[in-house]
């Protein structure tokens, strides 16, 4: 799957490491970078993390336009600190969500699950 993406992104490297049983895909140039950036910007994911996205993205650019300085490693720390599980603010705006049949299948597969509960309504 990674390879797929690589080479669908044109973009990026992929590393296995069978003995672990995982691989990577890295990008390590900004150009590269940018060009996720962008990708993402006009394909926009659909959940909490379409928010940290937005935050990667302001992280980057952080670093990208300004010199490197105890106070723009501060708080680019600060906005790193505060994604994934550990984020505690959700007012930025999601948008409207895009569902389609690839991305109900990814999810459902993903982190999805089936279960029946009975109750009133299902006897």
């Amino acid at each position: 799957m990674l390879s797929f993406i690589r080479d669908s992104l044109s973009l990026g490297s992929v590393k296995g490491y069978p003995d672990h049983g995982y691989a990577t895909y890295s990008v390590s140039t900004q150009k590269e970078v940018l060009e996720i950036i962008n990708f993402f910007d006009s394909q926009p994911l659909n959940t909490i993390k379409h928010l940290n996205f937005l935050a990667f993205k302001k992280a980057f650019l952080l670093y990208k336009e300004s010199k490197m300085s105890d106070a723009l490693s501060s708080e680019i720390n600060t906005i790193r600190s505060n994604m994934n599980l550990k984020r505690t603010e959700f007012d930025s705006v999601l948008p409207n969500p895009h569902i389609t049949p690839n991305w109900l299948l990814g999810f459902v597969e993903g982190e999805g699950s089936f279960f029946v509960k009975k109750g009133k309504n299902f006897p």
